[in-house]
């Protein structure tokens, strides 16, 4: 599946694409692999977006995984390219 969304700012510098997970969650360069018991999903962000992971404390002591992506530009578009693979696959 691929994601793809427009913009053209009037203010600011760039765009932010954020993905929420309690999953486990490994980031490479432009990749982040979200694991699961029976599958995984790998997310692959353009070259030209800065990709992090921040996790998320609850007040509980439980947390949840913040996925980013950064492009700084003020016109264009962000795409993210998601596969998605289960059982032998994962």
């Amino acid at each position: 599946m691929t994601i793809v969304d427009g913009y053209e700012l009037i203010e600011g510098d760039g765009v932010c694409f954020a993905w929420v997970t309690a999953l486990p969650v490994q980031i490479t360069e432009h990749t982040a692999v979200i694991t699961s018991k029976r599958g995984k999903a790998v997310v692959t962000f353009a070259d030209d977006c800065t990709v992090g992971l921040e996790i998320l404390t609850f007040f509980d002591g439980g947390h949840i995984n913040k996925i980013t992506a950064v492009k700084n530009d003020r016109l264009g578009k962000i795409t993210i390219d998601v596969k998605l693979y289960g059982g032998e696959n994962a």
